[in-house]
């Protein structure tokens, strides 16, 4: 058979079509309504995944790998070549698709081949001097003259100038009152929202414009160029200036603007940012700094916020958060920042409220994981959500009476079989529990080591300890409480101390 045979000789090779394609033109044709000009230009999505859309800020946008000239949609993750935008417009399968290329390609002549792109260069680890100069002044001007109207902005948002000192939030006037180098915001008045380590250093940061123009190409955010900043973190972590509301509890918000409304109630806040499409990235990063407690998903109520809050929930307990992850829908059919301005002084109650109506994910019995350690201290490195599914299942099957008349001695009997026995032995509703401690690596119990049972209303309720016999009952008037130590392969960082620079 001849290299081409009559079927196909003549027609151009998949890389030949796509570069006689303009993806900006096929998306001005099966995508109409298209806003923006030149690279700023944005397109609906055509993923039938991706639901309901507004409009105001198309999230299609064109970009370029290689050669080839590919979209993306930040929503939802969709995208692809020429070839996948027709597949998902048209609906026909890749041999339709291409059909349909080629009656394009033959009425137009062919592009002349790109040159290769340069390797990108490695990512960059830390932000440019200019990005953190930029930050700092930025909050410099927040309290100025120049500031007003971003304090105005802010204020109106229901954040208490105490919130926005403790996260160095900023102002950006305009590039006349401040001076920027080149890959840095500048479509105007912007807020500007840092983010960062643990330890004070600047990580990332978001401006957030007062007066976006989704027609113009300029949405509501806006950073770094990726060469001054680097890559999103995707997720950031807000400080707290009230009174811890529940410690064991974790707030994952959508936005920063959110995650600071829930940390001035006093909780502890993740924030997503694009949080359209969550990834494992975010998962992991959200499970190692947070290996015990209780994530509590808030997203905005809309279909997109919706489907990213299902989607990271799926995420969490693909990576063995099971029993632990819950979601809470805002009221008012928005996000938790108009939450907080709609319920003012109450706001902080209801949020308490909602979270405390999640009743089928809500834990139940607590069972912290204590290791001995050379001096004989116990030192808490895990603690197990045991819900009442799980009690019920296990009292159902125990053998031994006195543990299926006592749910604290019962919660620990569980708690140390799964520290102690292998994650693959575990199937059901034990198996992501066991998996979650596996997979931190923490060590099997050893003589000395101990699960102490916190009850619902946070007394503590009994617990074990190994000894060379076995499990014995922990005895004592005050059985040791677990203190918040943990070994390196389960420590999470300190809160930050000093300033941010």
């Amino acid at each position: 058979m001849s290299a081409a045979t009559p079927r196909t000789a003549g027609r151009p090779t998949r890389e030949e079509l796509l570069a006689r394609v303009d993806l900006p033109a096929l998306a001005d044709q099966l995508l109409p309504g298209g806003r923006g000009k030149g690279r700023g230009r944005r397109w609906a999505c055509p993923a039938p995944q991706h639901g309901p859309q507004t409009g105001n800020t198309p999230p299609v946008s064109l970009y370029t790998r290689g050669r080839e000239q590919r979209w993306k949609c930040h929503g939802c993750g969709a995208g692809g070549t020429a070839v996948d935008l027709v597949m998902h417009v048209r609906g026909v399968d890749l041999r339709g698709a291409f059909d349909h290329l080629r009656d394009l390609a033959g009425a137009a002549p062919a592009a002349p081949p790109r040159p290769a792109a340069p390797a990108p260069p490695a990512p960059r680890s830390e932000p440019d001097p200019a990005v953190v100069a930029y930050v700092r002044r930025a909050e410099q001007l927040l309290w100025t003259g120049l500031g007003a109207a971003g304090r105005d902005y802010l204020h109106a948002r229901g954040l208490t100038d105490e919130l926005l000192r403790a996260n160095r939030i900023g102002f950006d006037p305009g590039p006349r009152h401040l001076a920027r180098p080149r890959g840095l915001p500048k479509g105007g008045p912007a807020i500007v929202l840092p983010a960062v380590y643990d330890h004070g250093q600047l990580r990332y940061f978001q401006a957030r414009y007062l007066n976006p123009d989704p027609d113009g190409g300029r949405g509501k955010y806006d950073s770094a160029v990726a060469d001054l900043i680097g890559a999103s973190p995707r997720v950031v972590f807000p400080r707290s200036t009230a009174p811890a509301a529940d410690p064991h509890t974790i707030l994952i918000c959508e936005g920063q603007l959110d995650g600071l409304s829930a940390a001035q109630a006093g909780y502890t806040a993740a924030a997503v940012l694009g949080s359209g499409y969550p990834d494992d990235r975010v998962a992991r990063a959200l499970l190692d700094r947070y290996p015990d407690q209780r994530l509590v998903i808030v997203f905005d109520d809309h279909p997109s916020g919706h489907a990213g809050a299902a989607r990271l929930a799926d995420l969490l307990r693909e990576h063995g958060a099971n029993g632990r992850v819950a979601q809470v829908t805002p009221p008012h059919g928005d996000d938790v920042n108009h939450w907080l301005q709609t319920a003012g002084a109450e706001f902080a109650d209801q949020l308490r409220d909602h979270l405390d109506a999640t009743a089928d994910t809500r834990p139940v019995w607590s069972a912290h994981v204590l290791h001995a350690g050379r001096d004989g201290r116990l030192v808490h490195v895990h603690t197990f959500w045991l819900t009442q599914p799980l009690i019920d299942a296990e009292i159902g099957h125990a053998a031994d009476p006195t543990r299926r008349a006592d749910p604290a001695l019962l919660a620990a009997d569980v708690a140390a079989d799964l520290a102690a026995t292998p994650a693959e032995q575990f199937h059901g509703v034990y198996h992501h529990l066991a998996t979650d401690y596996a997979r931190q690596r923490l060590r099997p119990f050893t003589a000395g080591d101990a699960v102490l049972v916190t009850a619902p209303d946070g007394s503590r309720a009994g617990g074990l300890q190994l000894t060379p016999g076995g499990w014995q009952t922990l005895e004592g008037p005050d059985p040791p409480a677990p203190v918040a130590t943990a070994p390196a392969a389960a420590a999470v960082p300190p809160p930050a101390v000093g300033g941010l620079w």
